[in-house]
């Protein structure tokens, strides 16, 4: 059950209200009757509630005297204002200018006459600013200012609004009075509503038949709204390359397989969501209307940049239109909502509006950076097998990470390189920026022996083969220089004896003695042709370090006795030059 409210303040959130005076027999009547229809508002009414809520704010069954000082608000969003009705005023024939809405303000009438029945029933074309027709629907399918009335059989209807008109109020005419029904507050904006009547009349407890419909409406500007979603996608390249082996002693010219893996990962990462996308004015008003600005927001959090190609305030003519673009930057790929307004000037007859659309990444334009790269490699062989592929993230085709393996074999180089590295790289760029690049490398250490070139004698060749007596003299002593030299009679460092001197000398235990007599037939093998290996040139420099000291003197190492550590790093240098000597180690002995 409803109760009819005589007063209605501040958008609809107080309201006065008084209870119908009527006969308890025609209350429960009614209550029975219109029993399973409810409404959103906790109040009575002897009629059925409105589809929509909103019930009528002043009914011609109260009193028969409205209170003195009845206020109506206008809810209209151009001009609010208000006006005072009185007396009797309001219950008999109240029109839209006497609860205040007049056409200076921009809020227009429009009536359907002559007593509107079932055969009302279909779309009006609204005139311009208003007017009253026949209920004879002459509707030309224009798609904006039109009314459709529906369900009317005498008593009730329901009423619906095209683009280009808002209704504030409508006036339901019977009998000697009517029912005013208010769109404001938290009905403000209404498309539609449903059930809405005349008063009861006492004399039978039946609705007034309607005598006429009036729609209190102002104009306002229809918008549509366009929702573009994009984001952008980089990827993030990474490279990985091994070798199955560090390091590797090879003979020249021998062959080894070396086996490489290349990996390539990547990672994608979002950024730069926006919504963009373009807003329609339409202006189907027969006035101008005056645009002051067009905003675009995101859930009321997230603002946008719009571009409508004009200065505000700006005139939008009658059948105008104007398109503005937007952008909105987002943090994420949320679903949201998006909300256009469009304001308009104080001065304006024609109203803002509002559009509104689904902001939802499902079907966003991705753009994606570095996507795809080129893989390349300095080895021959990867050509070979895979050429230079291109990989792209996300293929399902071509999963990450992507392993390439492959085999390549190497060859031992010339004997005397020594340890070199055996080094090669790969490598991606991407296929749409050259500046985004990255690569992997691995390194192989391959030694190859010193090269074995001629062949060593004991440094009893050498002492017996010095000239002095058979067997015959080797020229290669003439290659020594230095004090009394050239030859086996030059001076042996700090001993105090050349160098023949020295090889006839027994070391009798004299660790000086044991390694001279090495190190001169290792001197003497060099300078006749044979090869060394590195680490008996090691040892061999080592011993001319030590017998280039002046302190190391035959008799300063004669008194080194036993296990003195250096006496025994003597020893351990001609065991080395030693064994380069008799052919264990380096080229090989000769045969003599």
């Amino acid at each position: 059950m409803q109760t009819k409210a005589f007063f209605l303040r501040s958008a609809g959130i107080s309201r006065v209200v008084a209870t119908v005076g009527f006969a308890l027999g025609i209350v429960c009547f009614f209550a029975l009757r219109y029993a399973s229809a409810t409404g959103p508002l906790p109040v009575t009414d002897p009629g059925p509630a409105s589809g929509a809520g909103v019930q009528p704010v002043l009914s011609g069954n109260g009193s028969g005297t409205a209170p003195g000082g009845v206020q109506y608000w206008n809810n209209s969003p151009l001009n609010p204002f208000g006006s005072v009705l009185s007396g009797d005023q309001a219950l008999k024939n109240p029109t839209c200018a006497d609860l205040g809405y007049l056409p200076s303000n921009g809020v227009f009438d429009f009536k359907i006459d002559n007593d509107p029945g079932a055969g009302s029933n279909g779309t009006y074309d609204v005139p311009a600013g208003g007017g009253v027709v026949s209920p004879i629907p002459n509707g030309t399918g224009l798609g904006y200012n039109e009314i459709t009335l529906a369900n009317n059989n005498g008593q009730f209807v329901d009423w619906a609004s095209f683009p280009g008109i808002q209704v504030d109020a409508v006036i339901v005419k019977g009998g000697p009075s009517a029912d005013v029904y208010v769109y404001h507050g938290a009905y403000a904006g209404l498309v539609s509503d449903t059930a809405l009547h005349t008063p009861v009349n006492p004399n039978n407890l039946t609705y007034y038949g309607i005598s006429h419909i009036d729609f209190c409406f102002h104009y306002k500007v229809e918008a549509s709204k366009t929702v573009n979603t994009s984001f952008k996608r980089t990827w993030n390249w990474s490279i990985l390359k091994s070798v199955d082996q560090s390091a590797l002693t090879l003979a020249p010219g021998e062959p080894f397989v070396l086996n490489y893996s290349v990996i390539l990962n990547a990672a994608s990462v979002d950024s730069d969501w926006k919504a963009t996308g373009v807003i329609t004015i339409v202006n189907h008003a027969p006035f101008a209307a005056i645009l002051s600005g067009v905003s675009d927001i995101v859930d009321g959090t997230f603002p946008g940049s719009v571009n409508c190609s004009v200065s505000f305030p700006y005139t939008l003519l009658p059948a105008g239109t104007l398109q503005c673009t937007y952008v909105v930057p987002l943090p994420d790929a949320g679903t949201r909502v998006n909300l256009a307004t469009i304001s308009v000037d104080t001065t304006s007859l024609v109203g803002g509006a509002t559009a509104s659309a689904s902001v939802n990444f499902a079907s966003a334009v991705v753009s994606e950076l570095d996507k795809c790269v080129r893989v390349s490699d300095t080895n021959s062989a990867f050509a070979s097998a895979f050429g230079n592929p291109v990989l792209c993230g996300g293929d399902p085709q071509n999963p990450l990470p992507k392993l390439y393996g492959y085999a390549r074999t190497i060859v031992g180089g010339n004997c005397g390189l020594g340890t070199y590295l055996e080094s090669n790289t790969a490598s991606f760029v991407s296929v749409t920026n050259s500046a985004v690049f990255g690569s992997a490398s691995t390194s192989v250490a391959v030694t190859v022996p010193a090269c074995k070139l001629g062949c060593t004698l004991t440094q009893g060749y050498w002492k017996t083969h010095a000239g002095f007596g058979a067997p015959p003299f080797d020229p290669t002593w003439n290659l020594i220089v230095g004090s009394g030299g050239p030859g086996p009679n030059t001076v042996f460092f700090f001993s105090g004896k050349s160098y023949i001197g020295v090889m006839n000398t027994p070391p009798s235990g004299n660790a000086y003695y044991i390694l001279a007599h090495q190190y001169i037939a290792a001197k003497l093998n060099q300078l006749k042709g044979a090869s060394i290996p590195p680490a008996v040139l090691a040892a061999y420099n080592s011993a001319t370090a030590f017998f280039s000291n002046p302190a190391n003197t035959p008799a300063a190492i004669a008194a080194l006795k036993g296990s003195n550590a250096l006496r025994l790093s003597i020893v351990s240098l001609a065991g080395i030059l030693e064994a380069y000597n008799s052919g264990t180690t380096g080229p090989g002995h000769c045969t003599e």
